[in-house]
């Protein structure tokens, strides 16, 4: 497990090493991002510091209730994020937020988080309101990353769209199984992102929670479209099945057609064949000296009529 302490000042993030007792301490609103495996060593590492029980069972069993959840000290979100786009791969980071203290907690996520606070570290915290724009920064940076699966979704489609449309036998069932999976999966996402952050301004902050009322509105707006946009894309895709199951339902009417015909020529030559291998003792034919050969070439004449026949009514197309 890995714990990084950042006060929250006026001007940036300053991250410092000392431990948690002594860090909140400060008199600046402060941020402990924590990156983990193994959720059980919060309960060993942070016990001293949630000091609420109920509060660490929703942190050892995230996504188990209600998103947003309230103990005496705490608020507990459970933020459910994209952090692979192919397959697509999902992560609960886990937010406890009480006055003046914001704890995170990640794992797969880890990479984006560390972006976050790099980030952070960059860009001027507005006075007396650090701790709810540092909340809303990393709500936002975080869901924003779904455009990026939203958008790489899209470009599988179109190239499943491509390759039906050019080479149907190379698609296997299996991929567009792949792609509807995931995209269930974003939705899903979106789904959990929309329903929590209408609930962000109604953690228990000391300040801002109303100037950052509309930044969350405006964040689930986004969210908003991005549902939309999954949505035309899994009823593209389902287009795209039908059409694949149309190209298939094609090709084996094809290898059908060709079956036939192939019968249809063999028909007649194994009535002629059937004919003459029966066992009675006297057919005339088998008495002519050009027998054989007035029956190879009836069987041609037979083929060459079908051929003809079937090449006039379009069979062979």
């Amino acid at each position: 497990m890995d714990i990084k302490y950042l006060k929250i000042t006026d001007s940036r993030l300053e991250e410092f090493t000392h431990s948690a007792p002594d860090a909140i301490e400060s008199q600046d609103p402060l941020w402990i991002s924590i990156f983990t495996e193994d959720r059980n060593e919060i309960a060993e590492q942070l016990g001293g510091v949630i000091h609420d029980e109920l509060a660490i069972e929703h942190v050892l069993e995230p996504g188990n209730s209600t998103r947003i959840r309230f103990t005496d000290r705490w608020a507990v979100l459970d933020f459910n994020t994209v952090v692979k786009a192919v397959p697509v791969d999902t992560e609960y980071i886990t937010f406890l937020v009480k006055e003046d203290l914001l704890i995170t907690i990640v794992d797969k996520a880890r990479a984006s988080m560390e972006e976050i606070i790099s980030q952070m570290n960059s860009l001027p915290l507005p006075a007396d309101e650090g701790l709810m724009h540092v909340v809303y920064l990393i709500f936002h940076e975080l869901s924003s990353e779904n455009l990026d699966a939203v958008a790489n979704a899209r470009k599988r489609v179109d190239k499943l769209a491509e390759i039906i449309d050019e080479r149907p036998k190379d698609v296997e069932p299996s991929n567009i199984m792949s792609i509807k999976r995931d995209l269930v999966v974003i939705f899903g996402v979106l789904e959990d992102e929309y329903y929590s952050i209408g609930f962000l301004p109604k953690l228990r902050f000391q300040t801002g929670t109303a100037k950052y009322r509309e930044h969350f509105a405006e964040t689930a707006r986004g969210l908003e479209h991005l549902k939309k946009s999954v949505e035309r894309t899994e009823d593209r895709l389902e287009s795209i099945h039908l059409q694949y199951m149309l190209s298939l339902q094609d090709l084996t009417n094809k290898r059908l057609s060709t079956l036939t015909i192939l019968q249809a020529i063999f028909v007649p030559l194994t009535l002629i064949a059937g004919i003459y291998g029966m066992n009675f003792a006297f057919i005339p034919e088998l008495k002519w000296d050009y027998g054989y050969f007035w029956i190879m070439g009836l069987m041609v004449v037979i083929v060459v009529c079908e051929l003809w026949y079937f090449y006039k009514h379009d069979w062979f197309k």
